[in-house]
């Protein structure tokens, strides 16, 4: 393949979505316009019970498209949510900001987004939002490089691209290539932008190397590109994808609350478990036509996926002491302030989750 052609083909795969870089470093990831959600005719895990004669409205804001939002697609697109009563609407949002404003002035109830300074700093100033369920608390990261690299010891004075110098995914990059036993100020940081941008850099051969997730990381092995590393086998603790509410509304509503995170639940199990439901919205969200990407972005969404969606504390210290190079008033934040587990940890005490996997329910 020409470096024309390679070039061209970055392009149209990538106009056709928005990559994962919200669900890991969600401070820089753009929202995208989703299809109108209907409920699916196809049967899922779950037998869905008569509508609920009262339903609840929510308002849930989307910051970012990208495979790992696949399991709250299935869970509104399947009829999940209206299973337990509630009338979910997507609002697109531009940026967390936005997102933190929306909740904190009651115009959104709900957003999914994986934490970092901006939810943080919301957390610290006491802000009306918390995280209650976590879809993953692994890395999906891999590393990526131009063909010529054959190993981590050959990073040594080549150019890393990144989004900019100081966000989350800069530390997280810097903390994977120490543990891989690579000084990273060996490396000349260029800031290319976010994944659209770094993929056609590296083809080209203006960058060597930079982090991706599913699929760009196929794209790119797709156009010759190798991998160097997965950060998901590095054991470093984090917390992905998560959705945040209004602490007013689990204050004011907790059984709104419970059943977003019971629907949710079973959304990631409908999600693991139904391929074709599964690659049917992210097909339609992402609109991506390859069939090989949307089984490969599936199979890596549901590697990482948790069964029980509780946060890793660990993972979010880690979230935390990262955040916290760059605001450092972060640094001694409790987890307690960021994330209320108690939705989660009432429907596992209950069997729901046990019930889901059995397939009692």
């Amino acid at each position: 393949m020409t470096r024309m052609n390679a070039v061209r083909l970055t392009l149209a795969m990538l106009a056709a979505m928005v990559v994962m870089v919200g669900c890991q470093a969600g401070e820089t990831a753009k929202s995208s316009t989703a299809p109108a959600a209907t409920p699916s005719a196809a049967k899922t895990a779950q037998q869905v019970p008569a509508t609920p004669t009262t339903m609840e409205k929510v308002r849930v804001g989307q910051v970012f498209s990208s495979g790992a939002m696949g399991p709250f697609w299935v869970t509104k697109d399947e009829g999940i949510f209206r299973k337990y009563g509630l009338d979910v609407e997507t609002v697109n949002i531009n940026g967390l900001p936005a997102a933190v404003a929306a909740l904190n002035s009651a115009q959104a109830d709900a957003f999914l987004t994986s934490p970092g300074v901006t939810t943080l700093r919301a957390a610290a100033k006491d802000m009306d939002l918390v995280l209650v369920h976590t879809f993953s608390n692994s890395l999906a990261y891999k590393l990526i490089a131009r063909p010529e690299i054959k190993t981590v010891q050959d990073l040594k004075g080549k150019k890393l691209a990144g989004a900019k110098v100081g966000d989350a995914e800069y530390y997280l990059t810097r903390n994977a290539l120490a543990k891989l036993g690579v000084n990273p100020d060996d490396l000349e940081f260029r800031t290319v932008g976010l994944q659209p941008e770094r993929l056609p850099a590296l083809v080209q051969g203006m960058v060597d190397v930079s982090m991706f997730t599913p699929p760009t990381d196929l794209i790119a092995k797709k156009q010759g590109m190798i991998q160097l590393a997965d950060m998901g086998d590095l054991g470093i603790p984090y917390v992905g994808n998560s959705v945040y509410v209004r602490k007013s509304l689990a204050k004011e509503k907790p059984q709104v609350v419970e059943n977003m995170v019971k629907a949710l639940t079973e959304g990631m199990y409908v999600f693991r478990t139904n391929k074709e439901v599964a690659t049917r919205a992210i097909k339609a969200y992402m609109k991506i036509d390859d069939q090989e990407v949307l089984e490969y972005t599936w199979n890596a969404v549901v590697s990482r996926l948790e069964t029980t969606p509780l946060p890793s504390a660990q993972g979010l210290r880690e979230v935390i002491a990262i955040s916290s190079f760059e605001d450092p008033t972060l640094k001694d934040l409790p987890v307690e302030k960021v994330a209320d587990t108690s939705f989660v940890k009432k429907i596992e005490a209950s069997g729901f989750i046990d019930d889901l996997y059995k397939g009692r329910k």
